[in-house]
Formats: C-alpha cells, sequence, structure tokens
C-alpha cells in the first residue's frame, strides 16, 4: 500500500472515514505515525506492522 500509487479508491476511503468520525481516523493516524517511527530503517517490519494494525481495526489492506 505505501509503494503504490494511490488510487480515487484509496481517497474515496480516507474521505468516507473523516466524515465517519473524525476522532477515530486521527487516532489511527497518530497510531501508524508511532508505528513508523519507533520501526525507523526497517521498512518490511513497519510495513509488516501497520498492514496488521489496518486489519485490526477492521480495513481491508
Amino acid at each position: 500500500m505505501l509503494g503504490r500509487p494511490k488510487t480515487s479508491a484509496d481517497v474515496e476511503m480516507i474521505i468516507e472515514l473523516y466524515e465517519k468520525d473524525k476522532a477515530t481516523l486521527t487516532a489511527m493516524l497518530v497510531n501508524i505515525r508511532e508505528i513508523i517511527l519507533s520501526n525507523q530503517g526497517e521498512d518490511q517490519v513497519t510495513l509488516e506492522k501497520i498492514r496488521a494494525y489496518l486489519k485490526g481495526q477492521g480495513i481491508p489492506v
């Protein structure tokens, strides 16, 4: 997901999540940022942790 071009479906999903619950989306972004910061230099580990986090949140990856 991180290395591919973004599609209109990606943008629509982000907008839908934002409109649905701004607080939840903000918390998700903060959590993803923490995953990235805590795994700097380990791209594959970071990607897997983000995927697992999103799946746990019910977002298809």
